[in-house]
């Protein structure tokens, strides 16, 4: 192996060890998960899907590392006639009442990950895919006809009981991230 070469695969060496360090590795935002303790209802486990779905795992996590998510309700229960989705997120869904500003829309991001049972995704404006902001949905049931249309970049892992018992208006006291 010639000077070049081993100067260019060292380089590659260098590199990804530096973005090991930075944790912008995709393998290192996969291990990511959100704690959302519900007041009164317990906690559910969010494992964040950083390597199909990056810009929208790193959004949702730093909203989460700033307390944004922190005092929100769930301002969106649909179990009725037979079991859909939850929505949480909203900045005018905040228990105190103080809206917090998020940091505003991001790029829509087709990650190709099923809308099944568990399935947490980014919401959006109708027909605008580029409208996610904060809000995000967790699937109560098999919703593929929301495939495509919207970035899912996670998924409930623990705590799916709890998801279940929502009701309109229950309380997050935190998210918390925690890398695995």
């Amino acid at each position: 192996m010639d000077n070049s070469m081993k100067h260019f695969a060292w380089s590659i060496v260098v590199g990804i060890a530096a973005l090991s360090l930075m944790g912008a590795a995709p393998a290192r935002l996969a291990e990511t998960k959100l704690l959302v303790q519900v007041k009164g209802k317990g906690t559910i486990e969010i494992t964040l899907d950083g390597a199909k779905a990056p810009r929208t795992s790193t959004h949702v996590r730093e909203l989460a590392q700033d307390g944004f998510y922190d005092g929100l309700t769930f301002f969106d229960v649909k179990k009725t006639p037979k079991p859909y989705l939850v929505k949480f997120g909203d900045p005018k869904a905040r228990a105190s009442g103080a809206e917090k500003a998020s940091p505003g829309p991001i790029a829509f991001e087709n990650t190709g990950l099923p809308n099944v049972r568990g399935a947490v995704g980014l919401s959006t404006k109708e027909r605008d895919p580029n409208s996610g902001d904060s809000i995000f949905y967790i699937s109560l049931a098999e919703n593929r006809f929301l495939d495509g249309k919207y970035a899912v970049f996670g998924r409930v892992t623990s705590g799916m009981d709890v998801v279940d018992g929502l009701d309109r208006g229950d309380e997050v006291s935190s998210v918390t991230v925690v890398r695995g």
